[in-house]
């Protein structure tokens, strides 16, 4: 993965994204990792700053996971859809 690989969390469990972004910015080495608490929120961010990469959690709260990825789908900010990794647990 490129150390300029900009990098979205949408997790609402604040210390699993903590421990996500951990692992990613020391074992993968990426600079650029940004995190949302909620689906509304990482709409948002997806929007503003145009990750390469989405990890989503299905259970998100105001907007769930599957809503979330269907929005972030329709948002054309690339000719080439951002890779979304889904998780749940």
């Amino acid at each position: 993965m490129d150390y300029n690989t900009k990098i979205l969390i949408a997790e609402d469990d604040s210390k699993q994204r903590a421990a996500m972004k951990e692992y990613l910015t020391r074992t993968a080495g990426v600079r650029f990792v940004e995190e949302a608490e909620n689906g509304e929120e990482a709409l948002i961010k997806i929007e503003r700053s145009r990750p390469d990469v989405i990890i989503v959690d299905v259970w998100l709260t105001k907007v769930d996971g599957l809503s979330l990825i269907k929005q972030a789908v329709k948002m054309s900010y690339s000719p080439e859809k951002p890779p979304i990794i889904i998780m749940t647990s």
